[in-house]
């Protein structure tokens, strides 16, 4: 038992601090997607919950076209990766890390809002199929991603990597190091963005199918 407790605090004490941080920052913000939702029901929102309504209530008889989606997911997720590694690269990468948590956390707390209003208890396991099997692979993936692009804007920024008179970082040898060493991390990441898109295609697509059909 007391190897056990060991494992896990060694387990509580290796999650740093910015994992933390961007884990409540995501609460957070899907807290207050979730109460956008049930405040603007009536009016701001009231067209996407009807479509929504509409798209859920259809969904078991359209076709749709898996690699389709398996693509289309490949292609945001590629996107938003990419992105997250400019702005590692620059001042703004804290001002574009919160808004990308904000952004999606509040997305995830209205679609949370909107699979309750539309079956109460029953839309949280609604809301489930939307996010598995693809979160088990996302969710740990952007958490430990996120970490390793903060350390990498701190090194990116430290002055014994920035030559002086070049703005250009390809032209600054310990900057174009430092971003060749992310390249196995990059690769990585994309290898694991493309078995979650893979997933979202091919297995949670037919999961919210087949579980709509018993709506």
């Amino acid at each position: 038992m007391a190897k056990k407790r060991m494992s896990k605090k060694q387990l509580v004490s290796s999650v740093s601090f910015f994992q933390k941080l961007t884990a409540a920052l995501f609460l957070i913000s899907f807290v207050l997607g979730c109460l956008l939702g049930n405040l603007l029901e009536n009016a701001l929102y009231a067209p996407a919950f009807s479509l929504f309504q509409n798209t859920i209530r259809r969904l078991p008889a359209l076709a749709i076209d898996r690699q389709d989606v398996f693509f289309y997911c490949l292609r945001e997720n590629i996107k938003c990766f990419l992105l997250l590694v400019f702005f590692a690269m620059t001042n703004a990468w804290r001002i574009y890390y919160v808004i990308f948590l904000f952004y999606t956390g509040a997305c995830y707390g209205l679609l949370f809002t909107f699979c309750t209003l539309l079956y109460g208890l029953g839309g949280i396991p609604q809301f489930l199929c939307f996010l598995l099997p693809q979160a088990l692979i996302c969710v740990p993936l952007y958490l430990f991603f996120l970490n390793k692009l903060e350390a990498f804007h701190t090194d990116w920024f430290l002055p014994e990597n920035n030559a002086a008179g070049s703005d250009f970082f390809f032209f600054q040898p310990k900057k174009r190091g430092l971003l060749f060493k992310q390249i196995p991390l990059f690769f990585l990441v994309i290898l694991l963005l493309a078995i979650s898109s893979l997933l979202e295609g091919y297995l949670n697509l037919p999961l919210i199918q087949y579980f709509n059909s018993g709506l």
